[in-house]
Order: C-alpha cells, then sequence, then structure tokens
C-alpha cells in the first residue's frame, strides 16, 4: 500500500472525514477552488488499517493559531503528534508535553509541511519533519503510558486562524509535495444505467459542488453502472499526476435494500471498479484511489486522467 487519503477539499465540504464541523472556505483557497479555513476548535478524523508508519503532507498558509495532528492506536489512545502555531511547531508526547523543545519555522506565512509518525514499539515513538521538502529534524521519545505499536486514527484540529489544504497521507514513502485539483463531471459516459430523477443527462445531477441532494441517478439493480466524463486537468507539461481519487455522494434508500457501491473508472474501454463500499440511509462520501492507471498498472499520464470515465457500480447485498 502507499496512498492511504487525499482531500483537497475540492468537494466543497469536510464530507470525506468523520465528526468534520471545520469551515470549508472558497474565499481564499490555496489550491484548487476551496481549502480548509481553521476558525474554531472542531476536529476531523479519518480512520485506517493498523499502521506502524504514517506519513502525512499538507499545506498551510496565515497559521496564528494552533494546529495539531495526532495520532491514535486501535483502543482510542492518544500516541503523540505534532502541533504548529505561528512562527513555531513541537512535538508531542501521549501526555501532551513537547518533546524535544520549540522548533522555529522558516520564515513566511505560507509552508508545505511533511511528518512521519513512527510506532518503534508500544513504548518509544518517532517524528520526523519536513518543511517545504527539506528534512528538518526527528524527535525519539518515549510515551508517559505505554500503548500500541501500531495507529489507526488520525485527528486534526484547529484552532483561531490559518488555511489548510492538499492533505495526502501514505503508509510507505513521503508524500512530497503535490497539488490536488478537483475534477467534475461534464457529460455522459459509455454507460448510464441508474434512473436520473430528473431531466435526461445523468452527469448533470451529480456535478455540482458542493454536492446537492435534491436532484441525482438512482438505482436498485445489482450491476447496474453510471460513468462520467470529467474536465480536464490543468494543461501543463511540467507536472505528473501521482494518483487519482475518485468520490460518490450516495445513500441507500433503507430497507428492504442493503445497498453497496463501488466506484471505478474507464480506461482504454475497460471498466474497473474497487471493492463494495456500505452505504448509510444517510448522504456521505465515499472515495476510492487508483494509485496507478488501471489499465496499463503505470504512473497515469494526463493524457489517460483526461480521456478516462469514471463512475459508480451499484451493487446488492455484498
Amino acid at each position: 500500500m502507499a496512498r492511504l487519503f487525499i482531500d483537497g477539499f475540492e468537494h466543497g465540504d469536510g464530507g470525506l472525514w468523520v465528526g468534520s464541523t471545520i469551515a470549508v472556505d472558497a474565499a481564499s483557497p490555496i489550491t484548487g477552488a476551496y481549502s480548509l479555513n481553521g476558525t474554531g476548535t472542531s476536529t476531523m478524523e479519518k480512520t485506517f488499517s493498523a499502521k506502524t508508519i504514517f506519513y502525512i503532507a499538507m499545506r498551510l498558509v496565515d497559521v496564528n493559531g494552533t494546529w495539531t495532528v495526532k495520532f491514535y492506536d486501535g483502543s482510542d489512545n492518544y500516541q503523540g503528534g505534532v502541533s504548529f502555531s505561528g512562527t513555531q511547531y513541537w512535538v508531542m508526547n501521549d501526555d501532551n508535553t513537547a518533546e524535544g523543545g520549540l522548533q522555529n519555522l522558516p520564515s513566511g506565512d505560507s509552508y508545505h509541511l511533511q511528518f512521519k509518525f513512527e510506532n518503534i514499539d508500544t513504548n518509544d515513538k518517532s517524528v520526523e519533519i519536513k518543511i517545504d521538502n527539506i528534512s528538518l529534524h526527528t524527535v525519539l521519545f518515549t510515551n508517559v503510558t505505554p500503548n500500541s505499536a501500531t495507529s489507526v486514527k488520525v485527528v486534526i484540529g484547529p484552532s483561531v486562524s490559518g488555511y489548510m489544504d492538499d492533505i495526502v497521507i501514505d503508509d510507505a514513502d513521503w508524500p512530497g509535495a503535490p497539488y490536488i485539483y478537483g475534477l467534475t463531471p461534464n457529460a455522459d459516459g459509455a454507460t448510464n444505467e441508474w434512473t436520473p430523477s430528473t431531466g435526461a443527462d445523468n452527469y448533470a445531477l451529480v456535478d455540482e459542488v458542493p454536492a446537492n441532494a435534491t436532484d441525482y441517478n438512482s438505482s436498485t439493480v445489482s450491476g447496474e453502472v453510471d460513468l462520467y466524463a470529467f474536465s480536464n486537468l490543468p494543461d501543463t507539461d511540467v507536472w505528473s499526476v501521482n494518483s487519482v481519487q475518485v468520490s460518490a455522494y450516495a445513500k441507500t434508500p433503507g430497507p428492504p435494500e442493503d445497498e453497496y457501491l463501488q466506484i471505478g473508472a474507464r480506461s482504454a474501454g475497460v471498466d474497473f471498479f474497487d471493492a463494495p463500499h456500505q452505504l448509510s440511509t444517510s448522504f456521505a462520501q465515499h472515495s476510492s484511489i487508483f494509485e496507478t492507471s488501471p489499465a496499463t498498472g503505470s504512473a497515469w499520464t494526463q493524457d489517460e486522467v483526461n480521456s478516462c470515465e469514471f463512475g459508480v457500480k451499484e451493487v446488492s447485498g455484498a
């Protein structure tokens, strides 16, 4: 595994996170159309399978309050993390005590930060920091209360002010400093088997940002597929494509249907779908990462992304 999660907040909301009430702002985006606006004291969290190492990357602008990135084990024990505020940052142990002292950030009000949180064993942890892709230092520490040798949950919490964008979580390597851009449906794809709630164009019911649940495409027939063509990536010969994350805003109508959803890509005339996502009776964001082109198994090219169709498959009782 490598890429675990990507969020540039291009959905116009924090729907890919659990418990998020943090504002997403279109007025001051860092990249793309939206950024996270750090007002208040709310947090957002994401849970994964157990990992010994997490790598996290993000962009920050105008950090005047304190932001934290914390790691928890499978029993919800806090294991440590990183805080940054204004011109300083520090590593925290599980008692929220700073380890290694306060460190100064480079001058300026815009940073790209990367953290490597490693569970060496139940007692000992390690945090390595990179700012603007330059390694600054590593802090080794022993927690006050021994817990697990793995982490499963990442919690991000803002306070007071500042903007965050382009969050990438990985378990294999440093993410680097990618930019995340949102693409939206702009035409029907090769297969449109779901039923539109209104009109004749399926794509027109799922192209709103933020998502609008008042119009939609629906299906309760297992195996039915809905595909859409998308807008193109920004035109440049400089960038490469690290991965593609496809998202769907969906729910099940409830009993007697036990509905699941598969998220997929159609590349070179072939459909590729991920494992089923179980749906709840409330609308929620679901996502799947295609780290390489499913048609070739190699890194995506811009032309492949631009010509690819993305969509969903209904699965009943998976």
